[in-house]
């Protein structure tokens, strides 16, 4: 069923300490963690953003609480290495702020990192590596669709009409359904999206899942409904 699909979610998340990292977490295991991200039911998408935050941002990825063994990834270039004791804490924090404004999705800057490193493969006649990177440009504007998404759901008003008639069929503001005239053969409470309705307070990843829900049954019934945000 629809929890023990969710139970299956990864989120990825901003790990605390000196010198926080990015980390993989399940579905009930973040609720120490200040920033996720998420769900992500594909680890090849999981994988994809590790590769674009250690190749462009390189914050680190490894467990340690305090990193103080030196890794691979510092040698070959993936990683600002604070475990070399040569990154002072402040610095590392602006890598850190860098890394939760892209995957609050804001890539334009990594995008067009993207599409000069795609330049110099195509000139360099490297065409596997080229058609990888294109294949993250378009990940990186999907995933910045959904996340914008989500910043405008958990904040403001959504409401969910009939292409045809123009009737509104569903309304939520900040995350919450306060609207639904559920007689459409498609029915998005079918989904069991208000079963956490009566909390009094949504924690992030209730919001997380919710905002997910409503935007890939937007995306599948894109010839029925359309939607607007205020």
């Amino acid at each position: 069923g629809t929890q023990k699909n969710h139970e299956k979610d990864k989120y990825l998340g901003i790990s605390g300490g000196l010198f926080p990292g990015i980390k993989v977490y399940g579905h009930l295991r973040h609720a120490k963690t200040r920033q996720i991200f998420g769900p992500f039911r594909n680890r090849y998408h999981i994988d994809l953003l590790l590769t674009l935050i250690q190749r462009y941002f390189r914050l680190r990825i490894c467990n340690d609480v305090s990193p103080l063994t030196k890794c691979v990834y510092h040698d070959i270039g993936l990683c600002t290495g604070p475990c070399t004791g040569r990154i002072l804490p402040f610095i590392y924090t602006s890598t850190v702020n860098d890394v939760v404004h892209f995957l609050n999705g804001n890539v334009n800057d990594t995008v067009h990192e993207l599409k000069k490193d795609l330049r110099r493969c195509i000139t360099s006649l490297k065409f596997e590596n080229a058609d990888q990177i294109r294949k993250m440009i378009e990940f990186c504007l999907e995933y910045s669709r959904k996340q914008f998404h989500y910043n405008l759901f958990k904040t403001k008003t959504i409401e969910i009409y009939n292409k045809v008639t123009g009737n509104v069929r569903y309304g939520f503001y900040q995350g919450r359904m306060n609207y639904f005239a559920d007689d459409e053969t498609t029915s998005l409470t079918d989904l069991k999206i208000l079963e956490k309705e009566g909390q009094p307070f949504f924690d992030k990843r209730i919001l997380l899942d919710r905002s997910d829900i409503i935007y890939n049954w937007l995306n599948r019934h894109a010839g029925e409904f359309e939607y607007h945000f205020r």
